[in-house]
């Protein structure tokens, strides 16, 4: 009962940063000359690389580590197959949970960019998708599959928590120090740029955060994402498997 409470904490908090964000970039999109739409509250302002780097990884590996504190009593430990399969378990919860966030963050970002503003979606000059088109060089597609954008959105950023997560899990796992871990996730968010970073360089230029509408629309930019996400999480998963089995539950 206690961690569905834990878990209902955390996704209170993650409602509220994403409102708190979403409120925050329509203030100043719209100071800034831009008109923002319920669209842009979905790829843009939901999600944020302060919420993606940031703020989900400590709320999620808060949560967890409450989960871990009980899987690690030795009571508990004796029950399951092996470290592995212990890992294992909280690999699969935290790739849901990673999910079920981005996913509640883009909805809450889209919901209140709609009741704020009332449009759905905005292309003309004033919008955030021009300005980001226009200064990125490339051509705006006249239509846009919003259903496969959100797919494509939902994974990627997920994929991105997801591995912040795992190296914060992976530093509890051998410290069991929440302190020390939660710090760490700090130290990530300052030392380990989001994958938004080399828009920044490459194009030498920040319209509400980074390049989301043009990632979305350039298959070559998704297979890049997705393939830098891929490659940490397996590099990830073979650490475990070669370092897990050595750790000492009964010390």
């Amino acid at each position: 009962m206690k961690k569905q409470t834990n878990l209902i904490i955390a996704y209170v908090l993650v409602i509220v940063c994403s409102a708190a964000v979403t409120i925050s970039c329509i203030i100043s999109a719209r100071t800034s000359g831009y008109m923002p739409v319920a669209v842009d509250g979905i790829f843009v302002f939901g999600c944020k690389g302060g919420l993606i780097n940031l703020l989900f990884p400590l709320i999620l590996v808060y949560s967890t580590l409450y989960r871990l504190r009980l899987d690690f009593d030795p009571v508990y430990v004796v029950r399951r197959k092996s470290k592995i399969d212990m890992w294992n378990r909280v690999f699969v919860y935290s790739y849901v949970i990673c999910i079920i966030t981005v996913f509640t963050s883009m909805v809450v970002g889209g919901i209140i960019t709609l009741l704020y503003t009332h449009k759905w979606q905005y292309m003309g000059i004033e919008s955030i998708m021009y300005g980001e088109f226009a200064k990125t060089g490339y051509a705006m597609p006249q239509q846009f599959h919003y259903g496969t954008m959100f797919v494509i959105s939902l994974f990627i950023n997920s994929a991105e928590v997801f591995v912040r997560v795992l190296i914060a899990l992976g530093i509890y796992w051998f410290t069991e120090s929440q302190v020390f871990t939660i710090i760490m996730i700090m130290v990530m968010r300052i030392f380990l740029d989001g994958r938004m970073a080399k828009y920044f360089a490459l194009w030498h230029y920040k319209v509400e955060g980074g390049a989301y509408y043009t990632e979305l629309c350039s298959g070559v930019r998704i297979m890049e994402s997705i393939l830098y996400m891929l490659i940490a999480v397996v590099v990830i998963e073979l650490l475990a498997y070669i370092f897990i089995p050595r750790k000492n539950f009964y010390k």
